[in-house]
């Protein structure tokens, strides 16, 4: 025991095992034993030794809590589970049991079980930060990013020096789209412990959001330097090579997987969107259903079926029925995340076989699942705040930031309005830099007033020259490093509409270009699609209603009060029915000479990484026009609410 205390195992066991020869039937020493192996890696052996403890002696304590954890980390849920509920029932006032109860739980599924261990944790022992580290991951599982974020930060509180925790802070950052504050907590964690292969994982993707490709790649690489057998960095790593048009990369990375049967489900899916990509539509089909006949269960399968099925129409019938039978019988033991795409992806296929009732019935379950409702009385009390603090008046005169810069377009407007092709078709320019979504000001405004709606734009509109003229720069340093060199830089932010009082007083060169569409078109697209971060409006045919009235009167106010010339609107409809005007006419009044290439967006090689990716990777084309008709009856309940405003069709 004194040689296994100075962390010398190996010179223990032999010891141990002469003392069991001694005493072959003696629970602790048997329980010594298996220490001594789980702690040299042998984890088998250990196991028979946990056993043979416990088989001594059923009330062993310190046995069950070992042999409870090697079989949560070989991913053996039932035993684990039964593990930890032994060690609970004999010694219920041991946080350890309970903490690691919340993990099994996790890890089967059982949520209920999972939130009544972790308050049982927390309760014993308030100071322990793996009890709330697992709070944090329970409320991750039920969609609740906010809350684990809250959880998160508690935990970090009490342990600053956890390197899980900090991933798992970065983790819940990056889900509510706030990428700049999740960027620091993985640097943390990888600081802390350089080695974790999942830290390195998921701030590669991170990167691979903020369109930092050649980082992204060295992160996910890194992280399968580390352990190569892992999944998700290759899925990344290939999913990467796809959004930047190297997609016969990504197939060729994963092929040799593929071939010898070393491929996992996440691989198989991601080589048939890598196929898909490169045209190869019957090699995807072919790998998808074979893959799907014999593995009917698997998420990730199923999910590139489908989406492969949203172009290949034949697949429609087959798709439908397998996602369908996943969202009835798998769906409720799945985490909330995966619930909800595969019910919006369900909605997707029925809308693509003409099925709407079928679609408006999946998109409304999926999002009843996320369990948000966005507030329509704080969207009308910031519309007034807005128009309080940025009145003509302010807008039309000093303090500015930096007055120099013309370079930047705002492309703003509601989410599937066409704001994606509208970037798409102006990447195709040469003199065109399409920065694609920069959260920048977004963060800029959660800093003047995160917890109060009607605060931020009165000290956003009261700031100082210096102010303004530090958070300019501030967001010029976001931009890419290939930006620098472009004649214009396009932000497609859709709800920057919200923030163009202050884009102008940081920017009061830059133009802002505003998409519109038919509400009833950009409301039955925004409910059919998964969004990631958060959109609680999004949710609800009502709060979508609402949510569009709410981005009527912000533009309203923005057309009197910006001076003249730096607003041009533009509609959808128009847009795609006469596509050389329009686009001659945004181009003019960016002061840039016709280029033929803002016509064919489908040939740019630029990485889309919105829901808007296949779409714009088409030629220009009008088929969603008029594509609420369908669903006139569902969305009754919206047209109701837009009545006021459905005379012009604009949204």
């Amino acid at each position: 025991m004194a040689l296994h205390q100075q962390g010398q195992p190996a010179q223990a066991l032999p010891l141990y095992r002469q003392a069991l020869a001694l005493a072959p039937t003696h629970a602790h020493l048997h329980y010594l034993t298996g220490a001594a192996l789980f702690a040299m890696g042998q984890t088998d052996a250990a196991t028979q030794h946990f056993d043979a403890a416990l088989q001594a002696d059923p009330d062993h304590v310190e046995a069950l809590l070992q042999r409870g954890l090697l079989h949560y980390a070989a991913s053996r849920d039932a035993p684990a589970l039964a593990d930890f509920r032994r060690l609970v029932a004999l010694a219920p006032q041991d946080a350890r049991g309970w903490v690691n109860l919340t993990a099994a739980a996790l890890m089967a599924g059982q949520l209920d079980l999972a939130r009544h261990a972790v308050t049982q944790a927390i309760r014993i022992a308030p100071n322990n930060s793996d009890g709330w580290n697992n709070l944090g991951m329970l409320h991750q599982r039920s969609g609740d990013f906010a809350q684990a974020e809250v959880a998160f930060r508690r935990a970090l509180q009490i342990n600053t020096q956890h390197a899980g925790i900090w991933l798992n802070l970065g983790d819940a950052l990056r889900a509510q789209g706030r990428l700049t504050e999740a960027e620091p907590a993985y640097r943390q964690s990888l600081q802390l412990d350089p080695h974790l292969a999942n830290t390195w994982t998921n701030y590669g993707s991170l990167l691979g959001q903020t369109y930092r490709a050649a980082e992204a790649r060295a992160a996910f690489e890194s992280a399968l330097a580390l352990d190569p057998a892992l999944p998700e960095p290759l899925v990344n790593l290939a999913g990467l090579l796809i959004d930047v048009g190297e997609e016969q990369a990504a197939i060729e990375r994963l092929r040799p997987l593929v071939e010898i049967g070393q491929a996992v489900a996440d691989h198989i899916a991601i080589y048939a969107l890598a196929l898909r990509t490169a045209g190869q539509l019957d090699e995807a089909e072919r790998i998808l259903l074979c893959q799907a006949a014999t593995h009917p269960t698997q998420r990730s399968t199923l999910q590139a079926l489908g989406q492969l099925a949203l172009t290949r129409k034949a697949l429609l019938p087959k798709a439908i029925a397998a996602i369908d039978a996943w969202v009835r019988i798998q769906g409720p033991k799945a985490p909330v995340a995966e619930r909800v795409a595969m019910s919006v992806l369900l909605a997707q296929l029925h809308d693509q076989a003409g099925q709407p009732a079928q679609a408006f019935a999946a998109a409304a379950a999926g999002k009843a699942i996320k369990g948000e409702r966005s507030n329509p009385a704080a969207e009308q009390v910031l519309a007034a705040a807005l128009e309080r603090a940025f009145p003509a008046a302010r807008l039309r005169q000093p303090p500015y930031g930096l007055e120099q810069e013309g370079r930047l377009v705002f492309i703003i407007g509601l989410p599937r309005s066409g704001t994606s092709l509208l970037e798409q078709m102006l990447d195709g320019h040469p003199d065109v830099f399409a920065a694609g979504e920069v959260d920048e000001i977004g963060h800029i405004t959660n800093e003047l007033g995160p917890t109060n709606a009607e605060q931020w734009p009165e000290r956003a509109a009261a700031l100082d020259a210096a102010s303004l003229h530090a958070l300019a720069q501030r967001y010029l340093r976001v931009l890419p490093p290939a930006a620098q060199q472009a004649q214009r830089i396009t932000d497609k932010m859709p709800h920057n509409f919200v923030q163009l009082g202050l884009i102008h007083l940081l920017f009061p060169h830059a133009r802002i270009i505003h998409v519109q569409r038919d509400p009833r078109d950009v409301a039955l697209s925004i409910f059919l699609h998964n969004f990631s971060g958060h959109h609680p409006y999004a949710n609800h045919i009502e709060d979508l209603a609402r949510h569009i009235l709410f981005h009527r009167r912000c533009m309203g106010h923005w057309r009197t009060a910006l001076p003249t010339g730096v607003l041009h609107e533009l509609h959808y409809e128009d847009l795609v029915t006469n596509p050389e005007a329009h686009a001659r006419a945004v181009l003019s009044f960016l002061g840039l000479p016709w280029h033929e290439g803002v016509l064919t967006p489908e040939a740019s090689r630029r990485p889309v990484l919105t829901s808007s990716r296949f779409q714009v990777q088409e030629p220009v084309h009008r088929r969603a026009i008029g594509r609420w008709r369908r669903y006139a009856r569902e969305l009754a309940p919206l047209t109701a609410i837009l009545a006021p405003i459905l005379t012009d069709g604009a949204a």
